[in-house]
């Protein structure tokens, strides 16, 4: 599940860019990219954007779409996002870490490309130099009922 960034008021899944990145990160990496259209601000507050990826992730989770159930490994389910994308994807983890159960994902591996002046602010470590992603977190199924946040 891929979340575009640009400042949370700007842009699209649907945009040329965000389109072509999702496409080709499909292609490449030989994946099913869901590619997710939040709410943006102004006109919509930005917690919005947050429950618009948490949706979309129990979407992707819960296979009920007859095209994800037969595409879509739920063992290897990935929350990557840029910029404030990446704190989307940040958010909509840590969302699923607190207890939230996920119908049938049983580890989320989330790539959040963060900009490194929000490092302290949402939680994701600053990139070791400029132009690095944050490490990749895995969240994995803990009793069944919840999700634990592990690096």
């Amino acid at each position: 599940m891929y979340v575009h960034g640009r400042s949370f008021c700007t842009e699209s899944a649907f945009c040329r860019t965000y389109h072509n990145y999702a496409r080709s990160l499909a292609a490449r990496a030989g994946a099913l990219v869901v590619s997710v259209e939040y709410r943006l601000a102004p006109e919509h507050t930005v917690p919005m954007a947050y429950d618009d990826a948490w949706e979309a992730l129990q979407w992707v989770a819960s296979l009920s779409d007859p095209w994800l159930s037969y595409l879509a490994d739920p063992g290897r389910t990935f929350l990557a996002g840029d910029s404030a994308g990446g704190n989307i994807v940040y958010n909509t983890a840590v969302r699923a870490a607190t207890g939230v159960a996920l119908a049938t994902t049983s580890t989320l591996r989330v790539l959040s490309s963060c900009n490194h002046t929000f490092g302290e602010t949402i939680g994701c470590p600053a990139p070791r130099k400029s132009g690095t992603a944050s490490p990749c977190l895995l969240l994995r199924s803990s009793t069944g009922s919840g999700r634990s946040l592990r690096q």
